[in-house]
């Protein structure tokens, strides 16, 4: 019996202005914003249908060039939401794409253990019941998401992510520059959250540790970076991923915990090296990183990091039973997509490996 799946249904108009949109933005090189816009449609989910606005997800074209597409959905705020979530991405899982069944297992976890990132499951998606095959679907950041986080006064803030600029791909030399800083959110005063930035800014430009601890959640950041070191992947901190979260009540920053692969690399170095191996496949400096990296120097805030590593390894069993669910839940769905389903086996077992070995060499380091 087939799955539950979601059905987005689309005017002749509206589905021919999706696909001349997806030719746009592969010749320009990347989605900009300002010319993705949003438009109407209905989504179905069994006998129940809601009123929806869709555009195109993110800001990378290396989907559409494989002929496949992410979309950001989100509901009239009057009307009903589907599973009480007013906006999500739907993001197309294919044998190349850099989001896998391992992503939502990781970005899950993220979310148990307290961290600010965007839950989700694998479901199948239809456009005017065609089935497109197995998608993502991932709880987006927004005001209503927010709220249930208890976090009801902030500012988002993150680099300018159109890809026109000197450096290809996600970084570029304005990275900690206030100046390049778009800013959303719900708080009346955005500007008193960019102050803090330059001021973070500054610090981390001038290696001021002592700065930098007086703007950040120091606990948050013990947890991020504890969770970011069993992934071993710096890439959601890299450049335009990097989203900060300034929260107005508390008076300092977060950021979003929000992975887009699998376990891709595992912790090759030394124990000496340990806190070394989430940034030793960079080659060039990534500015970024920096912020990361001036932490990592502090023994007090190590041992914060250390504390939080050895409650994920105590949860090491019960990390390890709740992929394998994911995984089973996702199979189902598989079995009705387009995916081969061996290759998906492949990916099971290839992330389950480096989950161990990064397991281990965290309980090396530990020891």
């Amino acid at each position: 019996e087939e799955p539950n799946s979601l059905n987005i249904n689309l005017s002749i108009s509206d589905y021919s202005n999706l696909m001349s949109q997806i030719e746009f933005f592969t010749n320009k090189g990347f989605i900009k914003d300002e010319y993705n816009y949003w438009r109407k449609a209905e989504l179905t989910e069994e006998d129940d249908q809601y009123k929806i606005k869709y555009k195109l997800h993110g800001t990378s074209i290396s989907p559409l060039r494989k002929g496949f597409f992410n979309l950001r959905i989100k509901f009239n705020k009057e009307e009903k939401y589907l599973d009480n979530e007013r906006q999500f991405n739907l993001i197309r899982i294919y044998n190349e794409s850099d989001e896998k069944i391992s992503t939502i297992i990781i970005n899950n976890l993220a979310k148990d253990i307290g961290l600010l990132s965007p839950e989700g499951k694998s479901i199948l998606v239809k456009i005017n019941n065609v089935n497109l095959g197995l998608f993502y679907k991932q709880v987006r950041h927004s005001k209503e998401w927010f709220e249930k986080e208890k976090i009801t006064n902030y500012s988002i803030l993150k680099n300018n992510d159109d890809w026109d600029k000197k450096n290809p791909g996600h970084n570029s030399d304005l990275d900690l520059n206030e100046k390049n800083i778009e800013i959303s959110g719900s708080s009346p005063n955005p500007e008193i959250a960019l102050g803090s930035l330059k001021k973070l800014f500054s610090s981390i430009n001038s290696d001021n540790l002592e700065g930098v601890l007086k703007l950040i959640d120091l606990e948050y950041f013990a947890k991020f970076l504890a969770l970011l070191t069993l992934v071993n992947d710096n890439h959601m901190i890299t450049g335009d991923n990097l989203k900060y979260i300034y929260d107005h009540t508390l008076g300092n920053f977060k950021v979003l915990f929000r992975h887009e692969s699998s376990i891709n690399y595992t912790i090759g170095t030394d124990v000496k090296d340990f806190n070394k191996a989430l940034f030793i496949n960079n080659k060039d400096e990534v500015l970024t990183h920096k912020l990361f990296k001036i932490l990592l120097t502090d023994n007090n805030f190590r041992k914060k990091r250390d504390k939080y590593l050895n409650i994920i390894i105590k949860q090491k069993q019960q990390i390890i039973e709740n992929a394998n669910k994911i995984y089973d839940q996702a199979y189902k769905n598989i079995m009705f997509s387009n995916l081969d389903l061996n290759i998906q086996k492949d990916k099971k077992e290839t992330f389950f490996y480096a989950l161990e070995t990064n397991f281990n060499k965290i309980s090396e380091y530990l020891n």
